[in-house]
């Protein structure tokens, strides 16, 4: 932007030059050579900040294929009838540009007291699992903590169903923490899932 203010004010100074000269020829050459360089030395740092531009979507990619940078897995139902079973297993479902490797996962169950471990390997993208180990619900109310990491870091859910009206209710919400902040990256709750006065599930 420097640059190209100065060289903005370099041809505006030749141009007054020459108007004050009548035009004549070697002020027009001059001014020529001026605005050709000039030009040509923004096309220069134009060049010069794309390529850094794609140098960065580069190793963004690099990284991403290396780590699984932004990607991550959640549970989920593949159905939407799952309200109707009697007892719904989710699968583990790949979201993201990049595949997540190394994945493993941990379960809590708040109803059981059980805590379950499974080791998912490598999730390429538009993936999906169903053979994992899922704790099985009972009785009319489920209530999961699932812990996920690989090579990407850490990533939690919180996964509850509760039994309204003689239908399954979901509440899912998938989150990473970045500092003392938590970013949510996924969240589905049914509508007549039940609910503080605030609205928030009650897990």
């Amino acid at each position: 932007m420097l640059f190209l203010g100065a060289s903005i004010a370099a041809v505006g100074s030749f141009w007054a030059a020459i108007i004050e000269s009548g035009f004549r020829k070697p002020h027009v050459v001059v001014l020529l050579g001026a605005t050709i360089a000039a030009f040509a030395g923004l096309w220069n740092e134009m060049a010069a900040h794309e390529r850094e531009q794609e140098i960065d979507r580069l190793n963004q990619q690099l990284l991403g294929w290396s780590t699984g940078f932004g990607s991550f897995a959640s549970f989920e139902f593949e159905t939407p009838d799952y309200p109707k079973q009697e007892h719904p297993l989710p699968i583990l479902r790949h979201h993201g540009e990049f595949p997540l490797f190394d994945l493993h996962v941990k379960i809590l169950d708040f109803v059981k007291s059980t805590t379950s471990s499974e080791t998912a390997g490598t999730l390429p993208p538009d993936s999906q699992i169903t053979n994992l180990n899922w704790p099985q619900v009972e009785g009319t109310h489920q209530d999961l903590l699932i812990e996920f990491w690989g090579r990407t870091g850490f990533w939690w859910q919180r996964f509850a169903l509760r039994r309204v009206k003689a239908r399954w209710r979901l509440a899912s919400r998938v989150w990473r923490e970045d500092g003392w902040k938590r970013v949510v990256l996924l969240e589905k709750i049914d509508e007549d899932f039940p609910r503080t006065k605030s609205g928030e599930p009650i897990w």
